[in-house]
């Protein structure tokens, strides 16, 4: 993923993920964490990390736990309909997290994010 985003000039500071899994097969991987969506653990050891401005940050994701995982964050979120996004706006339940936006898909939601932030057409550094 670093190599193809670095071939178009982009670049990742880090990746954070969670192995664990409350049902997991494996045994060493078995376990409710802090660092699964949508609790926070994730998103803190990246403010620990970096110096992230988070009234100007985003979550974008496909499912509506991360959604909920924007909201105890208090970041906004948005909801694709690409990936699992379709089928989780079809089969809402009552309760579900409220998004931000709604994006057809992950351009869509860049867009809405660099119109939101003021930034559209302006050059990165």
């Amino acid at each position: 993923m670093r190599d193809k985003l670095a071939e178009i000039g982009a670049r990742l500071d880090n990746i954070y993920y969670c192995p664990h899994h409350p049902h997991a097969e494996l045994k060493a991987f078995r376990e409710d964490c802090n660092c699964r969506k949508p609790r926070t653990g994730l998103i803190d050891l990246a403010l620990r990390d970096f110096d992230i401005d988070m009234t100007r940050s985003y979550v974008v994701g496909d499912r509506y736990v991360d959604i909920d995982f924007a909201k105890r964050a208090s970041l906004a979120g948005v909801l694709v309909k690409t990936g699992y996004g379709m089928g989780e706006i079809e089969y809402k339940s009552e309760g579900n997290p409220v998004p931000e936006y709604m994006a057809e898909d992950l351009l869509d939601a860049v867009k809405w994010i660099l119109e939101r932030e003021g930034t559209v057409g302006e050059k990165s550094p």
